[in-house]
């Protein structure tokens, strides 16, 4: 991973135990030119029941400040503290250009993605950037919430649903974005 034009990792794990040993950090964070970042599970793939796990401490995983050229950043199925996840995202480089939250399980958040939508206006200030980062959200059974994010806040988001009986996922339903 140090090895100059490393910028790419698009890594999927059965589940996320193997994140939390610190190697995966140790590792990373060699990649200091790493642009594109996709992390996921298959963890709960096709399961309709909350995930209910214990969350992956991210600040343990990610180490956001050694990719100041992180364009992307992706997480799918996992299990992640919303202060944590805010945490990450204040720090994320001004190089962001997306980022991709799919399938997410928020345990100790009662509020789980209305919490995060609420918080990430009033405390990610990203409306100083030239160019915003795109946020892309992907919560099976969840919809887009009018108004969910303040004016001046210079976020877009994309919501998923799950095509019923199928395997796959459709077009965005509905998209909400705050240009002002």
């Amino acid at each position: 991973m140090k090895r100059p034009g490393f910028r790419r990792l698009h890594l999927s794990s059965g589940d996320w135990t193997g994140f939390q040993s610190g190697l995966f950090r140790r590792a990373i964070s060699l990649a200091d030119e790493l642009t594109y970042l996709h992390l996921s599970t298959t963890f709960n793939d096709g399961s309709h029941s909350s995930m209910r796990d214990p969350p992956l401490p991210l600040k343990e995983v990610l180490s956001i400040k050694e990719w100041p050229q992180l364009s992307h950043l992706a997480l799918s199925r996992f299990s992640v503290d919303t202060s944590e996840l805010m945490d990450i995202l204040k720090l994320a480089p001004s190089s962001l250009r997306s980022l991709d939250l799919e399938f997410i399980e928020f345990p100790f958040d009662e509020l789980g993605l209305t919490g995060l939508l609420e918080r990430m206006p009033e405390e990610v200030d990203w409306s100083k950037r030239d160019l915003k980062p795109t946020v892309t959200i992907g919560m099976e059974g969840h919809r887009v919430w009018s108004g969910r994010f303040r004016r001046g806040s210079k976020l877009s988001l994309w919501v998923w649903r799950k095509s019923p009986g199928w395997n796959r996922y459709t077009q965005p339903q509905r998209r909400v974005r705050d240009e002002s």
